[in-house]
């Protein structure tokens, strides 16, 4: 295990060490960022903090919403997530470390679904080594998710998963000695349920069993904010009524926070690394998308109507309802659930992490991207509730499948393409003697062509038909003598072509973002034991 610090190389005025983060450079290798004995204090401060706020959400205190979780006799909760897809090991670490995490606490890890996340496709992909080099294989669904997010992916007709682990298994060499097939039964079992995202909870527990990994605690941010269900978060249902009467207000904090984030690393414009907030004279567009069975997605937007005491709700420019602000002060999930029937609403990346680091956990873990983007959350935090953001955490780590590699440098095809432009525009650098002297008519031309060249260049700049003819002269010459050095320009391109080659393979080889079912079993038993004695380890 390695506690990686940042590169101090990458570090500036305007940035943090948390933009510094990277994937560990070697196999094998854990990030967990702060230390754990950071991670154990901080998930203890954090639930003292909470403790502490004393905004208002909605129109109660926040206590009101926090009490049942923040109570000292209250569990500490650590929460990891991400979308329900084939995780690299870099994902799947951070449950297995939050779960030792967890246990140090006396508390309970969960794992957030994000399964109202829209895939394109749904694909596994490994790789394959035909004649010494490796290529990418892959079998993917044949449908197309387009609008449906995971909730939404109901059944197996829809997906030939069967198909996808066949694949694998005929095409993928390494499978014999992974958990792959141990995730294939479970996701493929008879008895298990239709949903998409049911199946492949029961592929990651079987196969985390496998490998000696507790099982997870699982919750779905669909579930969490689902209004209508007997399961929903009153928490998430506050937070969502209270962002969208605050409207106005959260679009200046949220924008603000971009503003500087974007103004310390000198990001142009107001689509990176997240879009603004919009805002018209009708409507303001909150961090929020509004979902259907049947529909697309739609960014929900909301209009204030201060006259009549409500406010209206757009799926993008349609109007979807008129929500009074009493009967959501009242009961937010009531009122949700009422006005918007079918639809139902689900967080977006910073409103999601905002939720849960406030809401719903006691220390969230990160990857490295999220960790730097929730950066922006932190000032959102602090600009909206005047509060103090809870810390999190990140951690990741590498894993390479065990694939050979070529010696190859990673700037060995830039210096072979170097040298190859210099012999196309120097040849004369690369004749020996005899060769010199048998082509001193055509090394002269040249000379006096790029004599000519400088001579135009300062004196005559707008001669532009001059200048022109004598460039032509240098590269007529330049190929007259690049004809008497072809065995020497074909061993280059060989060269070339073959760095080529060798460095796809290498970048293929040394991937780390496999499906973490694809490794050996003793390499997942080996990560999860370093993720365990870096536990083991901490201070209190």
């Amino acid at each position: 295990m390695t506690n990686l610090m940042p590169d101090a190389r990458t570090l500036t005025p305007a940035t943090t060490a948390i933009d510094a983060l990277a994937a560990p450079p070697h196999s094998g290798d854990i990030l967990i960022e702060p230390s754990a004995d950071r991670l154990i204090a901080a998930a203890r401060a954090n639930r003292a903090l909470r403790q502490s706020y004393r905004f208002n959400l909605l129109d109660r205190p926040a206590d009101a919403w926090l009490a049942d979780r923040t109570r000292d006799d209250a569990p500490l909760v650590v929460m990891s997530g991400h979308q329900p897809e084939f995780i690299h090991p870099g994902v799947w670490i951070k449950h297995v470390f939050g779960h030792y995490l967890a246990r140090r606490l006396n508390g309970a890890l969960q794992f957030l679904i994000v399964d109202s996340d829209v895939p394109v496709v749904l694909r596994l992909e490994w790789p394959i080594i035909m004649d010494n080099l490796a290529s990418i294989d892959s079998a993917r669904a044949d449908a197309i998710m387009n609008w449906r997010s995971y909730e939404y992916i109901h059944d197996r007709k829809e997906i030939d998963f069967a198909a996808i682990f066949d694949a694998a298994r005929s095409r993928y060499a390494g499978n014999d000695a992974s958990p792959l097939e141990a995730f294939a039964a479970a996701m493929l079992a008879p008895q298990a349920s239709g949903s998409y995202v049911d199946r492949w909870i029961a592929g990651l527990t079987h196969c985390d069993a496998s490998l000696g990994v507790p099982p997870s605690q699982f919750t779905r941010i669909s579930r969490r904010f689902g209004f209508a269900s007997t399961c929903h978060d009153d928490a998430a249902a506050a937070l969502v009524a209270h962002i969208i009467v605050e409207a106005h207000e959260f679009r200046a904090a949220y924008n603000n926070a971009l503003h500087d984030y974007r103004k310390r690393r000198n990001i142009a414009g107001k689509q990176h690394p997240i879009p603004d907030l919009a805002e018209t004279q009708r409507r303001i567009e909150t961090p929020f998308w509004l979902t259907h069975p049947d529909r697309g997605r739609e960014r929900l937007y909301a209009t204030p109507c201060t006259t009549s005491g409500s406010v209206m709700i757009f799926a993008g420019d349609a109007p979807l309802a008129e929500i009074r602000v009493p009967d959501l002060m009242a009961s937010p999930s009531t009122a949700l659930a009422g006005a918007l029937g079918d639809w139902g609403i689900r967080p977006r990346a910073l409103a999601q992490t905002l939720y849960a680091r406030m809401f719903a956990c006691d220390l969230f873990l990160h990857g490295i991207g999220g960790a730097k983007y929730d950066q922006i959350t932190d000032d959102i935090i602090r600009r909206f509730f005047h509060v103090e953001p809870p810390a999190f955490g990140c951690v990741s780590a590498t894993l390479r499948l065990e694939l050979p590699t070529f010696d190859a440098p990673a700037d060995a095809l830039d210096r072979a393409e170097r040298q190859r432009r210099d012999l196309t525009y120097n040849p004369q650098r690369y004749l020996d003697g005899i060769q010199s002297t048998a082509l001193a008519d055509h090394i002269a031309e040249r000379n006096e062509a790029i004599a000519e060249s400088d001579r135009l260049r300062k004196d005559e700049r707008t001669n532009r038909q001059g200048r022109k003819a004598a460039y032509h002269r240098i590269q007529s010459a330049n190929r007259k003598i690049l004809d008497q050095l072809p065995d020497r320009m074909a061993a280059m391109n060989d060269r070339i072509a073959q760095l080529s080659r060798e460095i796809a393979h290498n970048r293929i080889a040394s991937s780390r973002e496999w499906f973490f079912a694809l490794y050996t079993v003793p390499q997942l038993r080996e990560l999860r034991d370093k993720a365990r004695q870096a536990i083991d380890r901490a201070a209190e």
